[in-house]
């Protein structure tokens, strides 16, 4: 499931739409959709998080693996010879997203390389997850519950001005990643569970919520994309799809 750049409510805002005029929501939330999809294609690579295996097939050994994606975390590796502790690969560049693989025990890795571990692009991993100031309400959230009791889903953001839980939001509680499909009351939340690779769970009342921020710059872009799409029916200007310069994926050879 695509998880989109912006929340509902946020382009619901930079539209300068009426808390009360809601019956074009739907349309709103496909466009969402649909701009983030096309921004990702346009990029060549993903945005938000989601825990994988991917198979890398190597033509002949090598030190160096060129990965299939942008990694943010490395979580389990192995090629044909078996298991490869994380301790004997360096990831390339340091310090941010990883594009490479390099073995640093003076091996090489051969055959078939699977590499497990959080996929996806930001500018900013650290500052991936924000605490929301929320925390579970139900008491407890069941593994199999879709509704979501909070304190305050109404609560601002300080620097957005838009509710920090809202449609289209992913969420971080505890291991596991939840989507927020719809928002029915200031403290219901209508949710699906287990998101990005992950494993729905049972929640004590109380947990602490944090919520996934794209790069600022790339949400920003996508609320100007698809507010285009929303009251256009030709293709986004060249100026939107030139500002996603930079955040193309390099070849990686």
């Amino acid at each position: 499931m695509l998880i989109p750049l912006i929340g509902l409510a946020e382009l619901r805002r930079h539209l300068g739409l009426a808390a009360g005029d809601t019956q074009d929501d739907a349309r709103l939330y496909g466009a969402m959709i649909a701009a983030s999809a096309q921004m990702m294609r346009s990029c060549g690579r993903q945005f938000a998080p989601s825990i994988e295996t991917r198979a890398h097939t190597l033509r002949g050994p090598g030190a160096v693996l060129a990965l299939e994606g942008d990694l943010l975390e490395l979580r389990g590796l192995a090629d044909v010879t078996g298991a490869i502790a994380l301790g004997a690969v360096k990831l390339l560049p340091a310090g941010g997203v990883a594009a490479l693989l390099q073995r640093t025990d003076g091996a090489r890795f051969s055959g078939t390389v699977q590499v497990t571990g959080v996929w996806g692009w930001h500018d900013a991993p650290a500052r991936m997850w924000v605490g929301s100031g929320d925390s579970v309400q139900s008491a407890p959230l069941t593994a199999a519950a879709t509704t979501l009791l909070v304190s305050n889903a109404d609560g601002a953001d300080a620097e957005q001005r838009s509710p920090r839980l809202q449609a289209g939001r992913l969420l971080r509680i505890e291991d596991e990643w939840v989507y927020i499909h719809r928002v029915e009351s200031a403290t219901t939340l209508i949710v699906e569970r287990g998101m990005g690779g992950t494993t729905p769970a049972a929640h004590a009342l109380g947990t602490p919520i944090s919520v996934y921020a794209p790069p600022r710059a790339l949400a920003d872009l996508a609320l100007r994309w698809t507010a285009w799409l929303v009251q256009h029916s030709d293709p986004p200007a060249h100026t939107l799809q030139d500002a996603l310069a930079p955040y193309r994926r390099p070849r990686v050879a």
